[in-house]
């Protein structure tokens, strides 16, 4: 059987299904000849896909019915692309970076998670590739098979290694959406609507956000000799932390509806407050009410001496589709696809 490589929607499927059951993302990378003999010999016939060996691995789901879901894969330009469904092949007519191509398994491979998000980033609008950003730089991941809920996961990119990626990427379709998108992707995000709120804030308006500053996430405060007082602690963890504004925004999740957490919260609260920094809550009835995402907007202004201004005509019609887009499958606590094929997908331009 000749190698098959996997990518776009399926290469994610992938990652998430790995994130998912092995907490991380484990394939071995493939040097510079390894992957040119794969991407030389790649093939899109149906034949050389096991599908029961595919849903071992996490590539494919368990279908539900006798069709079985598209299968995207990569094959080199001078390979004849064999359109058999559920096969969609797409080609590849640059020489990619070493290390592009993970080895699942013999004669199985997919796109690393860099090259993923630069083919996501052709056929996603903006919120979503922001949104899928946010994820795979995130410290959870979102199920494979599409339902709710989400896992603790470790990080399957980071900012660096997707911007040292597309340094060494040639020009293909989804580079340049996203380089524009790299400059608002944040690291250890610890839930989607964390991810959300973020987005929502720090965004420019231009794309629909509040244009404030990018915070840092997950970030810990030393704490001073005062502060330690309040609460016995050396150091505090922000789930996001606006430097300028000094404000410590923490998402109220349901884990924050018990007496034990409320006590935390408090004495956290004090500590910060002899360090002259505020906490700001924000649940998921907050974040469904853009006025109340627009007053925090505006109290982060105000504390870093700034004046909050709406800058852009299209502002309010961005902010929507924006908010509508990241308000979808939103969940606050851990679970217990357009024609696609060719590569003549219609890119989704960041303009």
């Amino acid at each position: 059987m000749n190698p098959v490589i996997f990518c776009r929607e399926t290469a994610l499927h992938a990652i998430r299904s790995s994130r998912t059951w092995r907490n991380g993302i484990f394939w071995e990378h493939l040097d510079e000849r390894e992957q040119a003999e794969v991407l030389r010999d790649a093939s899109s016939r149906l034949d050389d896909c096991d599908f029961e060996q595919l849903i071992r691995l996490g590539v494919a789901h368990e279908p539900k019915s006798n069709e079985h879901a598209e299968l995207h894969v990569l094959v080199s330009r001078s390979n004849k692309r064999s359109r058999t469904e559920p096969i969609l092949p797409h080609s590849c007519s640059v020489k990619l970076p070493p290390g592009s191509l993970l080895k699942l398994t013999s004669g199985v491979y997919i796109v690393k998670p860099e090259l993923c998000f630069v083919q996501m980033a052709a056929v996603l609008d903006v919120p979503h590739l922001f949104k899928l950003g946010f994820e795979l730089m995130g410290i959870y991941t979102l199920p494979a098979d599409g339902s709710f809920g989400f896992t603790p996961s470790e990080p399957a990119m980071t900012v660096n290694s997707l911007t040292a990626y597309l340094g060494a990427l040639p020009p293909i379709k989804g580079k340049r959406n996203a380089l524009q998108a790299l400059p608002y992707l944040l690291e250890r995000s610890r839930s989607p609507m964390e991810s959300a709120t973020v987005i929502m804030l720090a965004t420019p308006q231009l794309y629909g956000g509040f244009g404030m500053e990018q915070p840092t996430l997950n970030h810990k405060i030393e704490l001073n000799e005062e502060a330690r007082k309040a609460c016995e602690l050396t150091e505090i963890e922000c789930d996001a932390f606006f430097a300028a504004s000094l404000v410590d925004l923490e998402y109220d999740s349901v884990y924050h509806n018990n007496e034990q957490q409320r006590q935390r919260d408090t004495e956290r609260e004090t500590a910060f407050a002899c360090m002259d920094i505020i906490v700001v809550r924000i649940s998921a009835s907050q974040f469904k009410d853009l006025n109340k995402l627009e007053a925090i907007a505006r109290l982060l202004a105000r504390r870093a001496d700034k004046q909050y201004r709406v800058r852009t005509r299209k502002h309010k019609l961005q902010q929507a589709l924006l908010h509508g887009a990241l308000s979808e499958d939103l969940s606050d606590g851990p679970s217990d696809n357009g024609e696609k094929g060719d590569d003549d997908d219609a890119a989704a331009e960041i303009a």
